[in-house]
């Protein structure tokens, strides 16, 4: 495929991927759970700051599209990817607390997504994609996140999350782009494959 080719969202990541690579040992010796990348990075428009999460879903994304990238597009993303386990794997005890603090602040959004269904809000339907987004980088931390402490505790409360959302959610087509459904399987993010269906009462 030729470069021109690569679809933007795809060059995106890999250009915000390795903007957060090579932050992310300051990020994790920080107190910060949101880190503003460095401006220098000119990427524009800006991207969303730097989490653990944020980098995993880019890394996700971009595994699901390997066959979409350009050979040195695909070095350059395995190298981000690696910056990034290499800072997780010195800063072991960081990386687990900023991974427990972004699950408590991606949970907490769940739930407030679910509240609105529950509730017959219009944001329950306007809102689904951010809250899909939350909902799948939750899963990616706490599979992530298994690796460095236990996260039962977390699996237990999205398994009670997933359950009040579950009755406003009608199956169906996947939301995002279909090359990625390789990488975000049915049986596991189910939630990527519908959306919500409010019934007015």
């Amino acid at each position: 495929m030729a470069e021109n080719q690569v679809p933007d969202s795809i060059k995106r990541d890999v250009v915000v991927l390795e903007a957060m690579a090579a932050e992310m040992e300051p990020y994790l010796k920080s107190d910060l759970l949101y880190w503003r990348l460095s401006p220098e990075k000119s990427i524009s428009p800006p991207p969303s700051m730097l989490t653990i999460g944020g980098a995993l879903l880019r890394v996700k994304r971009l595994e699901g599209s390997k066959e979409e990238l350009e050979p040195e597009q695909y070095k350059r993303m395995k190298a981000a990817r690696s910056l990034v386990e290499e800072a997780m794997a010195e800063w072991k005890a960081h990386a687990g607390q900023k991974m427990a603090r972004e699950l408590e602040a991606r949970l907490n959004s769940w739930r407030e997504y679910a509240n609105d269904c529950q509730e017959r809000r219009q944001s329950c339907l306007s809102g689904y994609p951010n809250g899909a987004e939350k909902r799948t980088i939750a899963e990616l931390l706490i599979d992530k996140a298994s690796g460095f402490a236990d996260v039962s505790e977390f699996r237990k409360r999205v398994e009670a999350l997933d359950a009040g959302f579950r009755p406003f959610f009608a199956p169906g087509e996947f939301i995002w782009d279909m090359r990625l459904t390789a990488v975000f399987p049915l049986e596991r993010f189910w939630w990527l494959y519908g959306g919500p269906e409010i019934k007015e009462v």
